[in-house]
């Protein structure tokens, strides 16, 4: 059943199966509606059929719209959607630490380069370079935290423990 939604999605349905895989979790089939929706009705709140979206919904696909035009996990190839803020946030943060632990080897490559030589200045411009390519990720990061952090409860399941008598 998922297959045949996932392989009809178009403009007069998108709206209803995007409802549905975020009602059943079917994160493949909410991926391909929400691709579907940002690629060819463009800005999807100004669409009429946003207010027939639940505000939880709506919070979801304003927070799932800012982290991919943010573009920090994204290129021109190939857009990056996730199941929630929280695995967004994780995947970040991942990569600020992958940029930062590069960051780290170069200055240690470095001393082991004598200093003032060419190779030395060469190693140090790109250090410079890839340290103010890192603080920017991390103020990205940063930013990113206190606007999806918050908001990431929306996007989270509960489970209630019953007490035993």
């Amino acid at each position: 059943m998922v297959k045949i939604l996932f392989d009809s999605v178009d403009s007069d349905n998108c709206w209803s199966i995007i409802q549905f895989a975020d009602r059943l979790q079917l994160h493949a089939l909410f991926e391909e509606a929400l691709s579907y929706m940002i690629a060819l009705l463009g800005n999807i709140e100004e669409h009429a059929a946003w207010q027939d979206l639940s505000a939880h919904l709506q919070q979801r696909l304003v927070n799932i719209k800012k982290a991919i035009s943010s573009g920090a996990l994204t290129n021109d190839k190939k857009r990056l959607f996730f199941a929630n803020t929280q695995e967004y946030l994780a995947i970040f943060e991942e990569t600020v630490q992958y940029h930062r632990d590069r960051l780290n080897e170069a200055k240690l490559r470095q001393t082991e380069t004598p200093e003032n030589t060419n190779s030395w200045r060469y190693a140090q411009r790109n250090i410079e370079k890839q340290e103010r390519f890192v603080k920017g990720l991390e103020a990205v990061m940063a930013e990113h935290q206190t606007v999806f952090a918050p908001k990431s409860k929306i996007d989270c399941h509960m489970s209630v423990k019953r007490k035993r008598s």
